[in-house]
This record gives structure tokens, sequence and C-alpha cells, in this order.
């Protein structure tokens, strides 16, 4: 199913698992604001996926990586926080999962 239009009912989900999928696909936005739509309120999301940190700049490293990186299918400078700015879903959990934090685990709730 195309993660950018969803073919499921609004509201019709407690939880939504996004595994690898917000560096991958191409409108990362458009694929949260269709979490947003199928998630009830007060649902959550589950996400494991590679983001650059909130703060600043992503490293020179990350910047450079990153087109190396985009060949395989993968973006590694976007940022959690950056793309949930205008959806109303809000980051409730989040930690490190390896490669010195670059991959994150976060659970994000549907603000009701």
């Amino acid at each position: 199913m195309d993660g950018h239009a969803l073919d499921l009912p609004d509201a019709s989900f407690d939880a939504v698992v996004l595994h690898l999928i917000l560096a991958a696909i191409p409108d990362p936005v458009r694929c949260l604001n269709e979490v947003a739509r199928i998630l009830r309120p007060g649902g959550r999301a589950a996400i494991l996926d590679k983001f650059a940190p909130d703060g600043g700049k992503p490293s020179l490293l990350l910047r450079l990586a990153n087109p190396l990186a985009s060949l395989f299918g993968t973006e590694i400078t976007r940022k959690l926080g950056m793309l949930l700015a205008q959806i109303p879903l809000q980051i409730v959990h989040q930690e490190p999962a390896g490669l010195k934090g670059l991959f994150k685990i976060a659970v994000i709730r549907k603000i009701a």
C-alpha cells in the first residue's frame, strides 16, 4: 500500500508501526499525515528509523554521507521533530537504538 495515501478509514487504528519507513519514503511528512489520519485520538505509533539530531544542522559527516545513502534509497539527515512540526502528533518517548544514536526508537501519540 502507498504510505502517502493509505486506503484505510479515518480514526480506525489504536497503533501503527513505522519500521524503517520515514527515512526511505519520498515524502515523510505526507506519510505522517496519513498516520495521524488513521490513528484514533490518543493512538500511538512506534517508530524505528535513522534520524539526525533535532538541534542544529546535521553533522558534516551525515551531510557528506547522505548522497551515498540516498543511492541505497534512504536519507540520513531527516529530523523527526521537524517532520512532526505541523502534524497533530507528539513525541512521548525517544531513545537511541544504534550507530551512536543515528538509529532511534520513538513513540508518538496523536493529539486528541
